[in-house]
C-alpha cells in the first residue's frame, strides 16, 4: 500500500467524533503520481487523565521526488512525538514548543533522506498540527493549508502562508523559526477542521480572510449523525473527489474533522 494511504488513528473516543480522508487530485491521477497528502489523528490521556486530541496534516511538495514519503513521515513523527511528550513524559501544553518540534521533524526528515539516499528537499512537505485539551488548544503550521476551529462561528488559526515568491510555500525540511506559525487558544474548542492547500480555494474566502461556513456545516452535520467512522470516511473520500470539487481544484485534497461529543 502506498504510504500516504496508511492513516494512523486512535479509533473511537468518548470525547470526540473523528474522521479524515486524503485523496489523489485529478492531475495526479492523470500523471500517475501517488497521493502526496497525508494525515494522522490520535487521542490519548495525560497522567492527570485529561483527554488530548492530536491531529496532523501534511502536503508533500509536487516538485519533490519522494513527497509522499516526506508527508507521511512528518505526520507520523509529529503525532508520535507530541503524544509521547504529553501523555507519557508529562509535559504540559504550555511547555510544548512548536519551534523545537519542527526542528526535530527536520532532523527526522534529514535522517530519512540519508536512509533513502536522497536530499532532504526530495521529502519537502508542509505541516499542520492541532493539539486540543478540554479547555485549551495549540495550533502550529509550516506552509500552506489551514486549521479551522470554533463552535457556531469558525476561525482560522493562521491564514495560509506563501514563501518568498508567488506560488511558493514553506516546507518542514528547511523551516526557520519565523516560518513556524503558532496560535494558542484558551477555552473549549468544539469543532476542528484541517485542510491541505488543495481545498483552500473551495472552503476559504482568501481575499476576505473568512471561512466559507456552508462548506464545513454539512460535513459537521453528517459527522454528528454518523455512527460508523469507516463508512463515513469512505463517503468523505468520495465527496472530496466529486465533480463539483474537482472542477475547482486538481490537487490532492485532505480534510480532517473533529467534533466534540
Amino acid at each position: 500500500m502506498d504510504p500516504t494511504f496508511e492513516q494512523a488513528s486512535s479509533g473511537s473516543t468518548p470525547d470526540w467524533l473523528l474522521a479524515g480522508a486524503s485523496v489523489r487530485g485529478t492531475s495526479h491521477i492523470a500523471s500517475g503520481t501517488p497521493c502526496q497528502d497525508a494525515h494522522t489523528i490520535r487521542a490519548c490521556q495525560t497522567s492527570g487523565e485529561e483527554g488530548v486530541l492530536i491531529a496532523v496534516v501534511s502536503d508533500g511538495a509536487g516538485s519533490a521526488r519522494h513527497a509522499e514519503y516526506g508527508s507521511r513521515a512528518a505526520c507520523d513523527f509529529i503525532s508520535t512525538r507530541v503524544e509521547h511528550l504529553l501523555c507519557s513524559s508529562g509535559l504540559s501544553l504550555e511547555d510544548l514548543n512548536p519551534d523545537s518540534l519542527i526542528s526535530e521533524a527536520r532532523a527526522h526528515l534529514e535522517a530519512l533522506a540519508d536512509a533513502m539516499e536522497c536530499e532532504p528537499r526530495d521529502l519537502a512537505c508542509t505541516l499542520l498540527c492541532a493539539v486540543v485539551f478540554p479547555q485549551a488548544a495549540l495550533f502550529f503550521q509550516v506552509g500552506d493549508g489551514a486549521l479551522i476551529y470554533g463552535d457556531e462561528d469558525l476561525d482560522v488559526a493562521a491564514w495560509p502562508s506563501g514563501g518568498e515568491y508567488a506560488n511558493q510555500t514553506d516546507f518542514v525540511y528547511a523551516a526557520r523559526p519565523e516560518q513556524v506559525h503558532t496560535r494558542r487558544i484558551s477555552g473549549t474548542v468544539r469543532k476542528l477542521a484541517m485542510v491541505s492547500d488543495g481545498l483552500q480555494m473551495v472552503c476559504l474566502r482568501l481575499q476576505e480572510q473568512r471561512v466559507h461556513p456552508a462548506f464545513f456545516a454539512r460535513f459537521f452535520q453528517a459527522l454528528e449523525a454518523s455512527s460508523d467512522r469507516e463508512l463515513f470516511e469512505g463517503a468523505l473520500a468520495r465527496t472530496l473527489n466529486n465533480e463539483r470539487i474537482n472542477a475547482s481544484t486538481d490537487d490532492d485534497k485532505t480534510l480532517v474533522l473533529a467534533l466534540r461529543a
